[in-house]
């Protein structure tokens, strides 16, 4: 079973910036949207391997996109 981390992010605009970044990048993700066990309002998240956090983070402070938490490991 693979574990999970979630980033969110402050806005809509950083969330799809993010999508953008990683494109072009060989590192799986995907948007979903924020789960009910860390946030109860409505929101974008952007869900990766843990194994892969620390990478991702790296790619997108790099490119200035705001990241408002980190979460997780969760099991799928």
């Amino acid at each position: 079973m693979e574990n999970y981390c979630y980033l969110t992010f402050s806005t809509t605009y950083f969330a799809l910036r993010s999508e953008a970044l990683l494109r072009e990048t060989t590192l799986p993700f995907k948007l979903v949207p924020v789960p009910r066990s860390i946030s109860s309002s409505c929101g974008t998240a952007l869900r990766c391997s843990c194994t892969d956090l620390a990478t991702i983070r790296e790619t997108l402070e790099r490119s200035r996109v705001i990241i408002e938490g980190s979460y997780g490991p969760f099991d799928r």
